[in-house]
């Protein structure tokens, strides 16, 4: 529970992501795409290669269709990181 006051209110809540050659991100939700449902931890670990989706689906609070979980494995491809990696 953050205080009301401050500028900064976090970072949960409905978003939709698009992504390709340009990417985009915006508050709120559209009916018309799959919805995937994670935490900022499983999100991030995703993001930045250190698990596929579909392990974090099983083993993290990473949950959507199963169609999406397959695109995002083949889609987000990246080395797996290594301490001391600069970014």
């Amino acid at each position: 529970m953050l205080d009301t006051k401050l500028s900064w209110q976090g970072l949960s809540g409905d978003y939709v992501l698009s992504l390709g050659d340009e990417c985009e991100l915006r508050p709120g939700t559209d009916k018309a795409l799959p919805t995937l449902s994670a935490s900022i931890n499983a999100l991030s670990r995703m993001w930045f290669g250190v698990r596929p989706a579909s392990h974090l689906a099983f083993s993290d609070k990473l949950k959507g269709p199963e169609t999406l979980i397959k695109a995002l494995d083949h889609l987000i491809r990246l080395p797996t990181p290594h301490f001391g990696w600069d970014f």
